[in-house]
Parts: structure tokens; C-alpha cells; sequence
């Protein structure tokens, strides 16, 4: 290649990686080839590994209905597809012979479709080929036009891997979006909230419900943190770390669920991990708000002579909350709750934390027979 086709060669190579993270780069791409190659037709197929079935297509100089009437119907019957398709990775094909009207084995696809959109000449081959697609290069000049010269070939040998790449990248991170598009659409339909995240507890996706709730902290019971999925309560926080560990471990099968308090009134929240084996190493956190139960509150306090903070703190004990947790869950000091839980023990008549907890169970509402602890 001269200077000036290596200008056009980087060129052409810099814009197809544009392609790989931004579709709306194709254009300038097949225009960055098309001064290459020095044509004005360039396209770019994904096809089924056989070429019988076009998957997507990508043209220069070619208005949209002109592109639909292809994809419709006159790719079947194009006979360059087929040259293209048993011809080796990478090489150069030459397809004039194959659209000269007097010769044509397709003479309805030459005089209906080509030369009617001014393809006379064309070249290329196939840049990849597996068991899943294969990709393949077009090049078409007109009448008014010279065949492809010898130099096209060395010209296309050298982008071919580049096209490849960019083709198959691009596919992929599309493909890739897609799948998120449809998994953030099935998320949103939850009406709990719901986080995809890794073992670390990296947030990868999130619904609307769950950006809700995180707008709660600290009244709810998840914080996001640098990115991060936690619990609100640092105390607790190893509860869901152990949880994201177990259901992101290689062959992890098990969910995890357990209850959260959270907020000034210690709302109750079940928070659920679910491994997600289609992707491996990530989970699925729920978190749904528990009914309240009907509150005792007004039995413990007419019985045991209770304040409200006494009986709040009563609720956590019973659903096996330690001194830090309760701390952490009021809002208030370690000792502040232990001052509160000496008063509970004399209030109650018992003698150790134990039988205060076992008096405590026996009056209804006062733990939930839901997700334990």
C-alpha cells in the first residue's frame, strides 16, 4: 500500500473499533472503507454459518427500502453469497463474472436487483466463519466503473481480521445489552425490590424499586456504599456478606433469607439471596417490608410497666438481636439499651437475659414465625 491508502488503512481500522462500543459508528466505518478500497458500495454481513439465513446487515450508499427489499427477499437469490461462503477465511473473492447479465446463473437477481441499483462489480469474501455466524465483506462498483484491481486484494487481506474482530465484538456487546435491557424490564415488573450483584456485593443491576428503597437509607434496611450492596446496620452487615459468599460459591444451590429491622419504628424487612447460576458468581437480593404484626406494645407496657423504648427494645431481643444490633437498630447507645434491658429483667421478674427471652415468646406477636434469624 502507498501512503495515501495507509492513511485510509488506519483510518479504516481506528473507526471499526469505534464500532465495537458505539453501533452508531458503522457508517463512518464503511466510509473509512469505502475511500480504502476506493468504492462506493460497502457492506458488511452476519449470516448463519451456511450463508443461507442473514442475521444483520450494514451498508454504504444504500437508502433504507433499498436495504429491506434485500433483506426481504433478493438475499436468497444473490449468488455471491454462496461463492463467499465455501471460499476459505480470509480470502479474496472476485464475483464480477457472476453478475455479467450475459453470462449470469441468476439472471433475476442481476437485471431485477443490481443493475437496476447500480451494482455491477463486486469482490470481497468471507473475514469469519464457525459453528454460530459467519461474516462477510461486500464490495460493489458500478457500470460506469473499472473491476477491482489487483491491489484490492492486498488492501482486503489486511482489514479482514480487523473487520472481524470489530463485526464479532460488536454483535456480542449488543447481544449483551439486549439481555440487560430485557433483565432491567423483568426486574421493574417486581413490585419488591431486587439487586443483581457479585460475591463482593457489587451493585450490576438494580431495579426501580430497589433504587427506591436505597433512597430510604438509613430507614431502610440496604445501603449502597461505593458501589457496594449493605446492610444498613454494620453489626449485621457479615449476615449478608456470608449470605452473597455462600449463593455466589461455585455449585451454590442454597438461598438464604433472614429479617431486618430498620428505621426509627424497627420496620420489619425480609431480605432473601438467591444464587443465579446463568451467570455464575452472582445473586439476586430481595428485600420486601413485613406486615406489621399487631403490636404488643400496649400489653407489655400495661403488664411490665413498660416505656415505649423499653418495649422496643423488648421486640428485637425477642427476634434475637444482640446489645450492638439493638444499639445500631435504635439509633441509640450500647448504653442506653443495657440500662433499658436491667429495667426489662427487674420489670419482668427474671433473673437473666434467657428467661427474659423466654417470657417474651410466650406473648403473642412479640416474634415472627416468618423468616428467622
Amino acid at each position: 500500500m502507498n501512503q495515501f491508502q495507509d492513511k485510509h488503512f488506519a483510518e479504516s481500522v481506528d473507526a471499526l473499533y469505534q464500532c465495537i462500543t458505539d453501533e452508531g459508528q458503522w457508517p463512518a466505518a464503511l466510509q473509512a472503507i469505502s475511500r480504502l478500497m476506493d468504492t462506493p458500495g460497502v457492506s458488511v454481513l452476519r449470516t448463519t454459518p451456511r450463508a443461507d439465513s442473514l442475521l444483520d446487515m450494514r451498508s454504504l450508499n444504500q437508502d433504507p427500502e433499498t436495504q429491506l427489499l434485500y433483506r426481504e427477499y433478493y438475499w436468497q437469490f444473490d449468488p455471491t453469497h454462496a461463492a463467499s461462503r465455501d471460499a476459505p477465511v480470509g480470502q479474496w473473492i472476485d464475483c464480477s463474472d457472476l453478475l455479467d447479465p450475459q453470462t449470469t446463473p441468476h439472471p433475476e437477481y442481476v437485471k431485477d436487483y443490481a443493475l437496476k441499483h447500480g451494482i455491477r462489480w463486486v469482490a470481497g469474501g468471507k473475514v469469519h466463519g464457525d459453528d454460530e455466524v459467519c461474516v462477510i465483506v461486500g464490495l460493489q462498483r458500478g457500470s460506469d466503473a473499472l473491476p477491482f484491481e489487483e491491489d484490492c486484494r492486498q488492501r482486503f487481506e489486511a482489514l479482514a481480521p480487523h473487520v472481524k474482530r470489530a463485526s464479532l465484538l460488536s454483535a456480542e456487546l449488543q447481544s449483551l445489552r439486549k439481555q440487560r435491557a430485557f433483565a432491567a424490564a423483568a426486574l421493574d415488573e417486581l413490585s419488591h425490590a431486587a439487586f443483581v450483584v457479585d460475591a463482593m456485593g457489587a451493585v450490576l443491576q438494580t431495579n426501580r424499586a430497589g433504587e427506591a428503597l436505597l433512597s430510604l437509607a438509613p430507614a431502610g434496611p440496604l445501603r449502597s456504599k461505593n458501589g457496594l450492596l449493605q446492610l444498613v446496620s454494620t453489626a449485621r452487615q457479615p449476615r449478608l456478606a456470608a449470605a452473597l459468599a455462600q449463593a455466589c460459591g461455585k455449585g451454590a444451590r442454597k438461598a438464604a433469607a433472614f429479617q431486618e429491622r430498620a428505621g426509627p419504628t424497627a420496620k420489619r424487612w425480609a431480605i432473601r439471596v438467591v444464587p443465579l447460576h446463568s451467570l455464575g458468581g452472582a445473586a439476586l437480593v430481595y428485600a420486601a417490608d413485613l406486615p406489621a404484626l399487631p403490636p404488643p406494645a400496649k400489653l407489655l407496657q400495661e403488664v411490665l410497666g413498660l416505656t415505649p423504648g423499653e418495649a422496643g427494645v423488648a421486640f428485637l431481643l425477642a427476634d434475637g438481636l444482640n446489645v450492638k444490633e439493638i444499639a445500631a437498630a435504635r439509633g441509640v447507645t450500647e448504653f442506653t439499651v443495657r440500662t433499658q434491658m436491667r429495667v426489662l429483667l427487674s420489670k419482668a421478674g427474671a433473673r437473666r437475659q434467657s428467661e427474659l427471652t423466654q417470657f417474651l415468646f410466650s406473648i403473642p406477636g412479640v416474634r415472627s414465625d416468618g423468616i428467622g434469624r
